[in-house]
């Protein structure tokens, strides 16, 4: 997917072209992926925690064992903490790794990115990724609400791709 000399995918900074061809890729793979919003208006941090949260709980509920994120540098420590009390508050006995790498190191963050982008866009671009959508985890309220999409069939291995959107404007249109 990369461009000759490109290091990395960072949608905002592809063509439209380059986007589409991109999107068609993911598709045909059947890529699946699960949205946590937050609202900012009380904070970034505090949003981000929230979806985190949420994030990790899920993660523990299904069995997963590993979670990536794409690297913030010094903020990294806060989402270790927040992991940390998740997994604690859970009394999870199982084993469940983390870590934060740059996305030059896993490009399996580029699919997060690509469909956040294109959820947090809208019109046209929304239209393409809502099939990988499997489910929007909308925390914007203080019930943290999920809202519900309609069922998918899907068959063969599906790999998530959880990608948290702190941000205060964007559109639920699932």
């Amino acid at each position: 997917m990369l461009m000759s000399g490109q290091r990395e995918l960072h949608f905002k900074k592809e063509t439209p072209s380059r986007r589409k061809a991109i999107l068609s890729r993911l598709a045909r793979e059947q890529v699946v992926v699960r949205i946590y919003q937050a609202d900012c208006t009380r904070g970034e941090d505090r949003a981000r925690r929230s979806c985190l949260e949420h994030l990790v709980e899920d993660l523990l509920d299904v069995g997963a064992h590993r979670l990536v994120m794409d690297s913030r540098e010094m903020r990294d420590a806060d989402d270790r903490s927040t992991i940390h009390d998740v997994i604690v508050a859970h009394s999870h006995a199982g084993v469940f790794g983390y870590e934060h790498l740059d996305s030059t190191q896993e490009p399996l963050l580029w699919i997060a990115d690509a469909i956040a982008w294109c959820h947090g866009a809208g019109g046209e671009w929304m239209r393409r990724v809502e099939p990988m959508i499997e489910e929007v985890v909308d925390l914007r309220n203080t019930l943290g609400k999920r809202e519900a999409r309609p069922p998918t069939v899907r068959t063969g291995n599906r790999a998530h791709f959880p990608r948290l959107l702190a941000r205060a404007d964007i559109e639920v249109s699932s």
